[in-house]
């Protein structure tokens, strides 16, 4: 349980620029699409939404473009917490780029050990299900090569975490429970705007101006509270055209959809 207050874990994250975020996400820990191999287009599809009781199950199929030939792929989730997994070896591309099974019996590169074993099919019948996610909460899949010389990420929020009032949208994404990234679009070129922060009692105000194109950078916000669990937080932006503000939960108290 983290237990450093909202005021203080603010103070030393601020706002970056909107491209910039990327470049955090590039590593074992965090999975982005932009940080896939130079010329590598993976792509989560949603092919399926439906209730089930009280959740939401979004289901996605994959595409993969220009992934290189001559290696074994495998397919890798990582989640929300916890470390990435291997769900199914053995692909590759063909001659025409599509990505089929590899013969198990004759590739004699390294594998991985998958959950579930050898591809049967190619990655185009491949059907993921992605049920219990919250607000905001991303998920991440990559086609890594075996020699891990080649990595392509996909990634897809189920549920979007949004806010919007006349022109101005805030979007949020959920890294973890106790760690929000937070953006905004369609505020007027260059002006001020006042962004106040608040989770339990704790709050706290900041300025920043939008940038050419009305887009308010990335702020990563911890909202966690001393002694608490969980709760109830806020992130709120107003401009001279525009006020919206975005409730979401942290920690056990974190939002699902419909809720």
């Amino acid at each position: 349980m983290r237990t450093t207050a909202l005021v203080s874990l603010l103070s030393v994250l601020p706002l970056v620029p909107m491209r910039s975020q990327t470049a955090v996400n590039c590593d074992s820990v965090r999975w982005h699409a932009d940080c896939s191999t130079s010329g590598v287009q993976l792509a989560l599809v949603e092919e399926m939404r439906q209730s089930v009781r009280k959740d939401v199950v979004v289901g996605y199929g994959l595409t993969a473009r220009g992934v290189p030939g001559g290696r074994v792929y495998a397919l890798w989730l990582k989640p929300t917490a916890g470390k990435p997994y291997a769900l199914m070896t053995g692909f590759t591309p063909d001659s025409s780029g599509a990505i089929v099974c590899a013969d198990s019996a004759t590739a004699r590169q390294p594998h991985v050990t998958a959950m579930l074993g050898w591809c049967k099919r190619g990655l185009a019948s491949v059907g993921l299900s992605v049920g219990q996610f919250a607000l905001g909460e991303t998920y991440r899949v990559g086609l890594i090569s075996t020699d891990d010389s080649v990595r392509g990420y996909a990634n897809a929020i189920p549920h979007p975490l949004q806010a919007t009032s006349g022109s101005c949208t805030i979007t949020g994404e959920m890294h973890s429970r106790e760690l929000f990234a937070f953006s905004g679009t369609g505020f007027r070129p260059g002006e001020a705007l006042q962004i106040s922060m608040r989770s339990g009692r704790e709050a706290i105000n900041k300025s920043q101006n939008a940038d050419d194109g009305g887009r308010l950078g990335v702020m990563i916000v911890l909202p966690a509270v001393k002694g608490k669990d969980g709760g109830e937080a806020s992130y709120e932006v107003a401009g001279a055209g525009c006020r919206v503000t975005l409730r979401y939960g942290w920690g056990n108290k974190v939002l699902g959809p419909g809720r």
